[in-house]
């Protein structure tokens, strides 16, 4: 009973919310702006510690203003998030530009799947709701279920309205599995890799905004198994809800290069891309809750 009343709470508030014009619910991020930031003061703590931590290089009040712009940006991923439930293909389609997506069709051509990867940069699920939009391979991206069942329904079905097909983390596996083995349809995997990772003993080390960082094994793997090539995502923010997206070569052939190098060239492109804007990556995960065993 407590997960149904809180799924209608859920469709109350936000599928009205949805289909309200975009230009009257960026008016809202301010307020919302201000419920993060000084209200519930969210995870500020862990936002601050992790601005410093990674750009020590800045004076305090530099750090302070990064963290007030992430206030900002958190705020805009909000709003966009709620839109997503009532966003339009033609709307889509103006929120994000994409550069390059031709560099796909060769892979395409010799029926060969890729990996695509990001990080939780700029807004990474516009991002991937995208990708069916722009590329001739079928899309399957991967994404951690909501505890309430009913609301995971909701959402899982929103983002798959333009094509994607959605499949939680602990599939992972299988979906590389079964589609590859077959061998039928060329397929484009978005994942989402920055995260602290679960299992430090298959954690690939690396440094990551000059800090000794455990990172995700998880696109790697798959990309070796299966003999994938991996491209970046390369997220940037135009103007308020408004974005570009352009596709980096990290690897063509896995075989050319040795364990750990695919998960160090992701990170390094990442790092880059957030030195770009720093405020518009996701300071408030614990992102080095983990050290290396001496």
């Amino acid at each position: 009973m407590g997960q149904y009343l809180t799924f209608v709470l859920f469709r109350i508030l936000v599928f009205p919310l949805s289909a309200l014009p975009s230009s009257l619910l960026f008016g809202l991020s301010g307020f919302v702006k201000f419920i993060l930031q000084d209200v519930l003061k969210y995870r500020k703590k862990v936002i601050e510690s992790n601005i410093e931590r990674a750009l020590p290089q800045l004076s305090s009040l530099e750090r302070k203003k990064i963290a007030q712009d992430f206030y900002s940006h958190l705020s805009q991923l909000f709003i966009e998030s709620l839109k997503c439930f009532n966003i339009s293909k033609k709307e889509l389609l103006d929120r994000m530009l994409i550069v390059n997506p031709e560099v796909l069709l060769p892979f395409y051509e010799k029926n060969q799947s890729v990996i695509l990867v990001t990080g939780h940069y700029a807004n990474w699920e516009l991002g991937v709701i995208i990708g069916p939009t722009f590329i001739s391979q079928k899309s399957i991206g991967f994404y951690k279920r909501i505890q309430n069942p009913l609301i995971d329904k909701a959402v899982y079905e929103s983002r798959e309205r333009h094509g994607m097909q959605l499949k939680s983390l602990k599939e992972t596996a299988s979906a590389f599995h079964q589609t590859e083995i077959e061998k039928n349809e060329a397929t484009a995997y978005f994942m989402v890799a920055d995260q602290s990772p679960t299992n430090l003993d298959q954690a690939v080390w690396t440094d990551f905004m000059g800090i000794d960082t455990a990172c995700i094994h998880g696109p790697e793997k798959y990309a070796r198994k299966y003999k994938l090539p991996v491209f970046y995502i390369h997220l940037e923010r135009l103007s308020k809800g408004h974005y570009q997206c352009a596709l980096d070569e990290i690897c063509p052939d896995p075989d050319q290069l040795e364990e750990g190098e695919i998960t160090k060239k992701f990170m390094a492109k990442l790092e880059a891309n957030i030195m770009e804007n720093p405020a518009n990556w996701l300071w408030s995960h614990r992102r080095w809750k983990h050290q290396r065993n001496p």
